[in-house]
């Protein structure tokens, strides 16, 4: 597949449903000026190339979690059957970012034996408390 090629009312278009994906085509063709039917032919367009997938964000102070922990791994990736995994980026060819968001001390303890268990070996283990909310803010990616 070729280049995808990004005009100014995809990057509009982007840029609102990067910070609300439930966003309705018509109030995305009202705020952008940008009429109805051209929304949706290029909304169909970039879900067909472009957007991988739709997602949520979760307040995990709201359920208990102040701290959230990340592991960059390296070696074989582990079947992990905890659920304190957030999420999982590849960093480069061998290197894994795990964030972890724990509530209690025994979840800790529980990903920490499955860790033991697997082939990989953890390079950097760290906690961080977020110092700003997790916010999207549009996007200057394409603005070149």
């Amino acid at each position: 597949m070729g280049k995808i090629v990004i005009e100014k009312k995809d990057i509009d278009i982007l840029d609102i449903l990067r910070i609300n994906a439930r966003s309705s085509l018509s109030d995305i063709s009202r705020e952008t000026n940008i009429p109805l039917s051209t929304v949706f032919d290029r909304v169909r367009r970039v879900e067909s190339n472009l957007i991988k997938k739709y997602t949520s964000f979760i307040d995990f102070g709201n359920i208990g979690v102040r701290n959230k922990r990340g592991l960059i791994i390296t070696g074989e990736m582990p079947e992990l059957k905890s659920h304190s995994i957030n999420k999982i980026m590849r960093l480069d060819e061998g290197r894994l970012f795990i964030e972890l968001c724990h509530n209690s001390q025994n979840s800790v303890k529980e990903f920490d034996e499955e860790m033991k268990k697997s082939k990989c070996s953890i390079l950097h283990d760290f906690e961080y408390e977020p110092i700003v909310e997790e916010k999207i803010i549009p996007s200057t990616l394409f603005n070149e």
